[in-house]
């Protein structure tokens, strides 16, 4: 679909009405619904897809969508915590590492933002910062992205 949103989540809202309890379609619609910058549906359905199948393969990357949703909501401590278990339960994939960083430096937890900020390492990550339609969202991570060699971001 080529990165267009509002197709994928018009795929998404199709599918879930034929299988409202589909996993999988739960968990992409979530992730779509973050990029969308619609954090209460993307928690809503990323917490559902997590209580169908606990154990899924995609548990860290369900976690991580879920405090990406809470720091879209304003919630940074709870997106900490999301984020905390997400990096325990999962590989060093960048997204989680930039929220984890996020998070952490907006709660004052500065040693874990500080291993978070060397984690996401050097590289141009503006696409991925595009990823998120609201520029509220582009903003929090674009700042997020300058201020890891500065320190942590201030509240």
């Amino acid at each position: 679909i080529g990165g267009d949103m509002g197709v994928a989540d018009r795929i998404i809202s199709h599918a879930l009405h034929l299988l409202p309890a589909h996993q999988p379609t739960l968990f992409w619609g979530g992730w779509v619904d973050i990029a969308s910058g619609r954090p209460d549906r993307a928690r809503d359905r990323l917490e559902l897809a997590l209580r169908i199948n606990p154990a899924t393969g995609a548990r860290a990357q369900t976690l991580c969508g879920i405090g990406l949703a809470c720091l879209q909501q304003g919630k940074a401590q709870e997106a900490f915590l999301f984020l905390q278990q997400a990096a325990q339960d999962g590989n060093g994939a960048f997204i989680r590492h930039l929220g984890l960083y996020v998070a952490a430096s907006l709660i004052g937890e500065t040693e874990i933002a500080r291993e978070a900020a060397l984690a996401l390492g050097d590289g141009d990550y503006a696409g991925v910062i595009k990823m998120f339609n609201d520029p509220q969202h582009q903003a929090l991570f674009a700042q997020a992205l300058h201020s890891r060699a500065i320190g942590p971001m201030s509240a």
